[in-house]
């Protein structure tokens, strides 16, 4: 008997694989209008019935989507047309890990050359796919002071030279909901909630 805490994709991926019946599982309740409120998102009920709806219940999600696309009016993040086998790969183990290193990436995506992972990881964090975790969680995707940024620009830069080899790379909130629906589409195995 034990316990397994873990984030929603992680579940997903142990209730596939694991050896034995999970015999049951607990989850946070999802976002309602009231939670939201308290947040101090601002909107209808219908409107905040949508956002939650389009957050999949996430609260987080609910708070850095409402944030990025009705506060600061930015526009969700797009996959490059260039997307392959290999983003898929990079992108699913960054979600199943909560966020990996170019060092760790190296390694459990050992079918992917480093220098194909770098260019990745370069393009994708153009595009505000990915960010350069450099405060390893003090950053949540959303914008930050010019010094924070300046800190992330400069990791992204020097992945081409291989400067930034432990700094964990985790996905955008803005930029969630776009992997989630290429990762569908290219039959991953996706969380559940």
């Amino acid at each position: 008997m034990g316990l397994i805490v873990c984030d929603s994709w992680a579940f997903a991926f142990l209730s596939r694989d694991w050896p034995q019946n999970l015999p049951s599982s607990h989850c946070l309740a999802p976002a309602t209008l009231d939670l939201l409120r308290q947040l101090g998102i601002k909107g209808k009920d219908h409107q905040l019935e949508r956002l939650a709806g389009e957050a999949r219940g996430n609260l987080g999600l609910a708070w850095a989507l409402w944030r990025g696309k009705y506060v600061d009016q930015q526009s969700l993040p797009v996959l490059p047309v260039t997307a392959n086998d290999a983003t898929g790969f990079i992108l699913y183990a960054l979600l199943l890990h909560r966020g990996l290193s170019l060092t760790q990436l190296a390694e459990v995506l050992s079918n992917v050359a480093l220098d194909e992972l770098k260019v990745q990881l370069l393009s994708l964090s153009q595009r505000g796919i990915i960010y350069a975790d450099v405060e390893s969680g003090a950053n949540n995707g959303a914008k930050g002071d010019a010094a924070s940024d300046a800190k992330c620009n400069a990791v992204s830069e020097s992945v081409a030279e291989g400067d930034s080899n432990e700094t964990p790379w985790r996905i955008t909130a803005l930029a969630y909901l776009t992997v989630r629906e290429f990762l569908g589409g290219r039959d991953y195995l996706l969380d559940d909630f």
